[in-house]
């Protein structure tokens, strides 16, 4: 009996060193594929090959993911060929059950790796990460040119920069939104509308939107900034315009007047040149009313009618019946 027992210790002692060579093989496959997609992801990302890097380790972890369920089956043949009902066989069940409850813990690691390695894959593949890159690149590049003009004071041009800045990240706002769009569309396909991949989609594609609609309110908000400015810079050139104007006729007016003062007197002249200039006087005027009061350009041609009234009336007070 004792001459029984040692043969079958001894058979399960070269059969379990057997299948421990076999299932060591196995764990060396799975760690050496991790660490082959591992290196190649890393040298194609410090390439610039991004989608390559993304490729590399979804086919790296279905390799290591197959050679772990190979594993796996491995560990449950063992154990389910263990004979006889001694201590250590019970014992050698054990071990193997506790290295098929690891085995298939890795298993569900490597698995879930290559799910988010899948929706990496996708998100290179569809153009998005090319978008997003170009999106931050652009609005870097013009952010810095805005600060520039600001700093030079050149602010009409640094609204016009920033416009255009508002326009570009619109257009590819727009087209990021359209492609995570097409994205959710095959997530709700292949997992489901309540799936956590599908609800992680929804919100990216909400954020997206999110800032679509903030891009556009700025820029409409800058647009009618601008047409404000221009309209403003066209009144007071138009004002500038009368000035001259008047200006021109002031001088003729002088010299009239020094003749008409030679024949008919001072007081008949000061009448005609009141009754003269009284329609461009109260044209000028109405061009005051649509100027901000607060503006400097209404300060500074304020002073001007100022002195042009004086000149035609002789009169301070008689001026100050034509301020505004």
């Amino acid at each position: 009996m004792a001459k029984v027992q040692a043969t079958m210790s001894t058979e399960i002692a070269l059969d379990t060193l057997q299948a421990a060579n076999s299932i060591k093989r196995l764990t060396q496959l799975v760690n050496s594929s991790t660490n082959a997609w591992k290196a190649q992801e890393s040298q194609m990302r410090s390439a610039g090959d991004y989608l390559g890097a993304a490729q590399a380790k979804y086919d790296g972890l279905g390799n290591a993911i197959q050679n772990q369920q190979h594993k796996i089956e491995k560990l449950k043949q063992e154990q389910s060929q263990l004979k006889g009902s001694t201590a250590e066989t019970a014992e050698q069940y054990l071990k193997y059950q506790q290295q098929i409850d690891q085995a298939t813990t890795r298993l569900a690691s490597l698995e879930n790796q290559q799910r988010q390695a899948k929706n990496s894959l996708e998100y290179q593949k569809s153009g998005l990460a090319e978008l997003q890159k170009e999106y931050k690149a652009q609005n870097e590049a013009s952010e810095t040119y805005v600060r520039r003009l600001k700093a030079e004071g050149k602010e009409d041009e640094a609204r016009q920069e920033q416009l255009k800045q508002y326009k570009g990240s619109i257009t590819n706002l727009n087209k990021q939104y359209e492609t995570q769009k097409e994205m959710l569309e095959r997530v709700a396909k292949q997992s489901g509308r309540t799936s956590d991949e599908y609800r992680k989609q929804k919100q990216r594609l909400d954020e997206t939107a999110t800032s679509l609609a903030h891009t556009r309110n700025a820029a409409d908000k800058l647009n009618g900034e601008i047409e404000q400015s221009q309209r403003s810079s066209s009144l007071i050139g138009r004002l500038k315009e009368s000035f001259k104007r008047l200006g021109s006729e002031v001088s003729e007016t002088e010299t009239k007047t020094s003749r008409l003062k030679g024949i008919f007197g001072a007081t008949f002249a000061a009448n005609l040149i009141s009754n003269g200039f009284q329609n461009a006087l109260g044209a000028i005027k109405g061009k005051f009313d649509e100027i901000a009061q607060s503006s400097a350009e209404y300060v500074k041609y304020q002073q001007t009618m100022n002195a042009t009234w004086l000149t035609l009336t002789g009169n301070a007070e008689e001026g100050k019946k034509w301020s505004i």
